[in-house]
């Protein structure tokens, strides 16, 4: 899918002749910078998924920027909290997308934005999507994708004007309400590990950390 304007991941990188991995990286690599346009503004990113691939990286100047961890839920849902009456979650529908791409826009760095097309792909690929709405305004939403006895939710975002008022907590607990109802037991999230508010939530459904995380890389 198309990235955000000024973000590109390196998103496939493969060689044929193992002993040229250095050279025909830096290769491919300078040919990709030299397409961009002078003085361009685009931050380029890549995930180091391996030993291998963050040292070919870090070889041609890549910085390390943060680490996506994932979480797990342990499985007991903690209390209920009060929400203005008005709230309410619903099950999102296509015609939500407009409204859940633009909270998104507004809720991460230009780094993990996704754009118009990720959103519609996402939503099209997702097993369990619901919205928090007042009046009919999208307040907040959650994207997950759903196997058998195994969800992973994949976005969750809330308005930036609308936060603190634990409209985020209400998603996950509407959310880990129905797990538990359909008896789904593995329930996992991945967020970075800079995102203080994110784990804090995550830890108030007694989330906890699985060790399976990895780095990313900025190009400067």
């Amino acid at each position: 899918p198309a990235e955000p304007p000024h973000i590109a991941w390196v998103r496939l990188f493969a060689s044929v002749t193992p002993q040229n991995l250095h050279q025909n990286w830096r290769v491919l690599f300078e040919s990709c910078l030299a397409e961009l346009p002078p003085r361009s503004q685009t931050t380029i990113a890549a995930l180091g998924l391996s030993a291998w691939f963050t040292g070919l990286l870090t070889d041609v100047g890549f910085l390390h920027h943060q680490n996506v961890v994932t979480l797990q839920w342990d499985g007991n849902l903690p209390p209920a909290r009060p929400l203005a009456d008005e709230i309410t979650f619903r099950m999102m529908t296509p015609l939500d997308l407009p409204a859940v791409y633009q909270i998104d826009s507004l809720s991460f760095e230009p780094l993990w934005q996704n754009s118009l097309d990720e959103v519609q792909r996402s939503f099209s690929q997702a097993g369990y999507c619901t919205i928090a709405e007042k009046e009919g305004q999208v307040m907040g939403y959650q994207i997950s994708t759903l196997k058998p006895g195994h969800l992973h939710l994949t976005r969750l975002a809330v308005h930036p004007l609308l936060q603190r008022l634990s409209i985020g907590y209400g998603i996950v607990y509407h959310l880990l309400s129905f797990c538990s109802q359909q008896a789904i037991n593995q329930v996992t999230v991945n967020t970075q590990d800079s995102n203080r508010s994110s784990l804090a939530l995550y830890r108030k459904f007694n989330f906890s950390l699985t060790g399976d995380d990895f780095p990313v890389f900025i190009y400067p």
